[in-house]
């Protein structure tokens, strides 16, 4: 499983839990790195929707809903290594 799923399904689930997105330092927290630059590569590319100057803007749009089900095509490898 590439990096992507393992945040979209972190964010997913964080919010089925809390009612609200994580912050950047639960998930660095949690995966034992910042994921700066992944979040806004995935923004980009619509997996994620983000707030900014908000706290706890992160959530998945309905596109990452369907990439955790694996029916959208996965980012480009090099953008996870």
């Amino acid at each position: 499983m590439d990096r992507s799923v393992y945040l979209l399904r972190f964010i997913d689930e964080f919010w089925k839990l809390h009612g609200h997105g994580p912050t950047g330092t639960e998930m660095k927290s949690h995966f034992g790195w910042a994921p700066d630059w992944q979040l806004q590569k995935l923004s980009e590319q619509g997996f994620l929707q983000r707030i900014p100057g908000k706290h706890r803007d992160t959530c998945l749009t309905e596109k990452g809903k369907m990439r955790l089900l694996g029916k959208v095509d996965k980012p480009e490898p090099k953008e996870w290594r």
